[in-house]
């Protein structure tokens, strides 16, 4: 991956420590989803820079990293919320092993809150913003990109879910969720 805005030895230990923790299974929410929100990211965080905003590169990678760790695991069983709730864990966990101090680890951890469906990011919090927006990038992709990331989401929670929603249904559902998240001014330039 050739980025230009985030240097390799920012990302390459937090994807090299992060792998594990997807599975190919998962038609959406897989490694290859993490790798196109740091492209995302890079893109973003470059913008950033033009208009003179401080973005902290290594927050947003490892953020990104982890965002969906474990998430073809069922939180509840293990004890959160949430899904990002359990990712916030990986990341907590896998971070202090790396060595990082707890400041940073709580800014991860604050990038991967807001990336959950009913939160929104700080307004003057870049990395969040950056996070957020990188992990919707699929959701405002071209026609053809979002038709093949819904399919991808609908088999997905098949997987998930042990059932396939109806098209009608699930086409409702998708509906309801571009509204939310397209309703969202995630303004960072």
């Amino acid at each position: 991956m050739e980025l230009e805005n985030i240097e390799d030895e920012v990302y390459e230990e937090f994807l090299d420590s992060a792998n594990s923790f997807y599975s190919g299974d998962l038609e959406y929410h897989n490694f290859g989803h993490v790798l196109d929100t740091f492209e995302a990211a890079d893109e973003l965080i470059g913008r950033c820079e033009v208009e003179g905003k401080d973005v902290d590169k290594e927050v947003v990678a490892a953020s990104l990293a982890y965002h969906d760790a474990y998430y073809h695991k069922n939180a509840e069983r293990f004890g959160f919320d949430s899904k990002e709730d359990l990712s916030k864990e990986v990341a907590r966990k896998e971070l202090r092993e790396l060595g990082y101090e707890e400041e940073f680890i709580q800014n991860v951890e604050d990038c991967i809150e807001a990336t959950k469906h009913h939160v929104s990011p700080d307004e003057d919090e870049y990395e969040e913003i950056v996070v957020r927006a990188a992990d919707l990038s699929g959701l405002k992709a071209d026609y053809d990109e979002l038709i093949e990331n819904t399919y991808a989401l609908r088999e997905e929670y098949e997987t998930l879910n042990g059932e396939k929603p109806e098209f009608e249904e699930w086409f409702e559902g998708v509906i309801n969720v571009l509204d939310h998240y397209g309703s969202e001014m995630l303004k960072v330039t």
